[in-house]
């Protein structure tokens, strides 16, 4: 039929005049593939007057949208549909002061608009945050306490923070995304490639704190207090690469993926914060995980691999670090 609407005006009535369907698309009224995705067409404010913004920073919002607008997943009928995804860009829409009515906003006009959100209250429904603190970053900490409103409290959050200690992150319902990597990301210019630490550390980085204080000056370890230019030559040129907690040490940080994608074996000192895709990878096979009360015995761990041990972590991580980078070369999400 003719009319085509739509975040990519790619749908439009069938035969019936009833059915929605896909242009370009044999069985143009369902998903090719399970699981069986409906995208949900909010209105402009939410979504679409915002697409010139993909330079912001954490695009994968944007960039998941755009991959699941052409792939074969997505079902332009909801009633088949087996997941629901809220394309409510946040750091282009909703950037913290403003993220709450925003938020409110979108997800009021989707309940009012389709029945779906209460047919599994809201367990099927999928929603990007990649703030600092996940969703700590607009509702507070704590997402069994001050956090998600309804009705958006039992969303499945794609997220970068895998920190459960302070409930960012629900084991078994969340899924934490690595971040997006590439040349924009900034990285010539910071800080040293074995252990990132910052010349100024506050409490909060109590981890980078105590390698630099234990460990500064032990054999075969590199860590400077000042920026560097040659900052992913470092890494490419080291074994292990520690990966630290983030922001103020409540998550994610992006030397984990960052360091991999150069072939360094990531050494994760980040108590109760789950990694990238950790329910479905196996970390150990390539790479080191360290409690914070094994830091003075860092050196000492790292030494304990020997060489045919190292070449099968770094054969290993050769096979998993081109899956987070967010690439069509090699598929990555």
């Amino acid at each position: 039929m003719e009319g085509f609407w739509g975040t990519d005006c790619s749908i439009s009535w069938g035969p019936d005049n009833k059915t929605p369907v896909l242009w370009g698309r044999n069985d143009t009224t369902k998903a090719s593939r399970r699981p069986f995705i409906y995208i949900y067409e909010l209105p402009p404010q939410f979504d679409t007057w915002y697409n010139g913004y993909r330079s912001a920073d954490r695009q994968v919002g944007t960039f998941m949208h755009e991959r699941l607008l052409n792939s074969e997943y997505r079902t332009p009928n909801p009633a088949t549909a087996d997941l629901f995804f809220v394309p409510f860009a946040v750091r282009k829409v909703a950037h913290f002061q403003n993220a709450q009515w925003k938020f409110k906003g979108a997800w009021n006009y989707i309940q009012a608009t389709w029945p779906y959100l209460e047919r599994n209250q809201g367990r099927d429904h999928l929603q990007v945050l990649t703030g600092d603190y996940g969703p700590a970053d607009h509702f507070g900490y704590g997402v069994g306490k001050t956090g998600l409103p309804p009705p958006m409290t039992n969303v499945i959050l794609l997220e970068h923070n895998g920190n459960m200690k302070r409930g960012m992150f629900r084991k078994g319902h969340d899924v934490n995304l690595p971040p997006i990597q590439g040349a924009g990301t900034g990285f010539d210019h910071h800080f040293s490639p074995l252990f990132g630490i910052q010349k100024k550390m506050g409490g909060a980085l109590n981890v980078r704190t105590a390698v630099w204080k234990l460990h500064q000056h032990t054999p075969g370890f590199s860590i400077l207090d000042t920026k560097v230019r040659d900052y992913k030559q470092r890494m490419a040129e080291s074994v292990f690469c520690l990966a630290p907690p983030g922001t103020g040490g409540d998550g994610w940080g992006r030397r984990m993926t960052l360091g991999a994608l150069y072939g360094c074996i990531p050494v994760i000192i980040q108590d109760g914060v789950r990694q990238p895709l950790e329910e479905l990878l196996p970390y150990d096979a390539f790479s080191v995980h360290v409690s914070e009360d094994e830091i003075p015995q860092l050196d000492k761990i790292l030494r304990s691999f020997n060489e045919s041990q190292i070449q099968e972590m770094q054969k290993n991580l050769a096979c998993v670090a081109p899956r987070w980078l967010f690439s069509t070369i090699y598929g990555a999400y």
